[in-house]
């Protein structure tokens, strides 16, 4: 195991959470911002709603690795949001301070936001 993990999600996979950060593979084009499900399996794909497990900070194809963010992160790759908003997702992953039945944290700046649902 490597210094500074946490635990290994799945050892068939090279999927690890370290400081609530979670490396893992995409299973479809997923946009810098957008929130994401992950299966059984460990597939990542876009959320739509209500079983977020994280934020995307970085954009990625297919089959590329990216880190997700997970509860209790604080994620920076977002321009001009008011801090102490809601973020919501919406149901093709993408976020909004439009309420909706999902939140999925709150933006504590212009630039970041605190992934969390006791918002």
């Amino acid at each position: 195991m490597l210094s500074g993990f946490k635990a290994p999600i799945n050892s068939g996979a090279m999927r690890f959470i370290w400081k609530n950060l979670l490396l893992n593979l995409l299973d479809e084009n997923v946009s810098a911002g957008y929130a994401v499900d992950i299966d059984a399996d460990g597939k990542v794909t876009k959320s739509a709603g209500p079983d977020a497990a994280g934020i995307v900070k970085v954009t990625g194809t297919t089959g590329q690795t990216r880190d997700i963010y997970l509860q209790g992160s604080v994620v920076d790759c977002f321009t001009g949001k008011t801090p102490g908003d809601v973020a919501y997702v919406h149901t093709d992953g993408s976020l909004t301070t439009t309420p909706n039945s999902y939140p999925i944290g709150r933006f504590i700046s212009a630039t970041e936001l605190l992934i969390t649902k006791d918002v």
